[in-house]
């Protein structure tokens, strides 16, 4: 699958709290996207016998900036986006280590300074989880004094 642009000209995010590789698809109603994790992730958890996985909340975080990203690659979304609310999350599994997380993110609502969106998230085609957030849009100089 083919990247549609350098994801870092979409997020303002960097590594190591970068945690979108792609989006592979951006339309209105549905955004698809990718995020690899190596066996060195530096965010990893263990389980009692040793296996690495990736923790719930950086994979809701990877939705959350993939969401973002789409939506600017979409052309909806000037300035830039903080997150207020995350809620309705459901989880079903986990990203063992070495991992590729698949998303998909549908916009429910991207008016005015509100962008809420869902999604979900599967790993080797197992559901992992899904969550609903809110984000605000601010313009771009909104952080400087």
């Amino acid at each position: 699958m083919a990247k549609m642009d350098n994801i870092k000209e979409l997020l303002p995010q960097r590594e190591p709290f970068l945690f979108a590789d792609a989006i592979l698809t951006a339309e209105i109603g549905l955004i698809s996207a990718v995020k690899s994790y190596g066996g060195d992730f530096v965010f990893a958890q263990c389980t009692a016998d040793g296996q690495k996985y990736v923790p719930s909340a950086i994979i809701i975080e990877s939705l959350v900036q993939c969401g973002g990203a789409g939506i600017k690659k979409i052309g909806l979304g000037g300035g830039v986006f903080v997150l207020a609310s995350i809620d309705k999350v459901r989880i079903r599994g986990f990203a063992e280590l070495p991992a590729t997380v698949d998303m998909q993110i549908r916009t429910i609502k991207a008016a005015g300074k509100i962008l809420r969106q869902t999604g979900e998230a599967r790993c080797g085609g197992k559901f992992i989880l899904s969550a609903r957030w809110n984000c605000l849009f601010l313009p771009k100089n909104a952080f400087v004094r």
